[in-house]
């Protein structure tokens, strides 16, 4: 049996424009989860934590502008093995 749901999709239409409307702080957003990720890999000692904050990448940003433009050209990514 099929339920109709439509006010169900018109508020889940609603609530996602109200989202989609929000002002992001990405560079907020990126420090948060270099902060959770490095504080999660201080828990497997003190050599991991170290390696993995070499890797993060203080530049980095999640505008959606900043990646497309530090993606052009640069060759697409592919899978290995």
């Amino acid at each position: 049996m099929l339920r109709r749901c439509s006010g169900k999709a018109q508020r889940n239409s609603a609530l996602q424009d109200r989202l989609d409307g929000q002002v992001k702080d990405w560079t907020r957003y990126a420090a948060q989860a270099a902060e959770i990720h490095l504080k999660n890999a201080g828990r497997a000692g003190a050599a991991a934590r170290a390696e993995l904050a070499a890797q993060v990448d203080p530049g980095f940003t999640l505008e959606p502008d900043a990646v497309v433009t530090a993606s052009q050209g640069r060759p697409p990514l592919t899978r290995t093995g």
